[in-house]
């Protein structure tokens, strides 16, 4: 009898293991599963038919040596192990490949929200700005800029007042050194021109009024 045969033989008498055959030999099974289904309520003809194929099992069986079923019984546990670890072994090849197909999607998102921050950041610095008929992009300063650019201002202007206060220092200057010599000038004059007349050489109180009258005139 092939092995096919023989474990489909076993599955109908329910026997999935060698445990179940140190517990009771076929005979025990058939009686077991036979009596089950015998006093079972369903349908007669489909009961019937299950009776004869649990017959004919048990005889098949018990023709068989009990080593070579014992053996059939290990090759099938060992197939369905075989087959639990192919099925896990492709079921973490699937598990592998999606974390893999997701790493890769998140290594793209990853770089397309790097790209599209980039092109936000570059687009923030720049300001659209119409120029008669044309448009054009100028670049918005940084706030580092800024503070750059008015620290500059700011001394460019202290340049100007220092530069303005020296002038008016100077032209103040000049001209109250031009007052104090034309005061110096003028006064050395009436002083000379009194001293000269004849009339007020010995008349210091004349002298002083002449000159007096000289600045009065001026």
């Amino acid at each position: 009898m092939e092995e096919d045969e023989l474990i489909k033989n076993l599955n109908i008498l329910e026997i999935n293991n060698i445990e179940q055959l140190k517990e009771g030999n076929i005979d025990y099974w058939w009686n077991k599963v036979f009596l089950s289904k015998r006093f079972k309520e369903y349908d007669i003809n489909q009961k019937n038919n299950d009776l004869i194929l649990i017959n004919n099992a048990r005889e098949e069986l018990n023709k068989i040596n009990i080593d070579k079923i014992n053996n059939a019984l290990i090759s099938r546990i060992k197939k369905i192990k075989s087959d639990k670890n192919k099925d896990n072994n492709i079921q973490n090849k699937i598990e592998k490949e999606i974390r893999k197909i997701n790493t890769n999607q998140n290594i793209e998102f990853s770089k397309e929200n790097k790209s599209q921050n980039t092109d936000q950041k570059t687009s923030d610095n720049f300001i659209n700005t119409k120029k008669g008929n044309k448009f054009y992009q100028r670049k918005i300063p940084t706030k580092k800029e800024r503070i750059l650019k008015n620290n500059l201002e700011t001394k460019k202007i202290k340049k100007i007042d220092k530069l303005f206060y020296l002038l008016v220092f100077i032209f103040l200057s000049l001209l109250l050194i031009l007052s104090f010599d034309r005061f110096s000038i003028s006064n050395l004059l009436f002083n000379l021109k009194c001293n000269l007349r004849i009339d007020l050489i010995f008349d210091n109180e004349k002298k002083a009024n002449c000159i007096s009258e000289n600045w009065k005139e001026s």
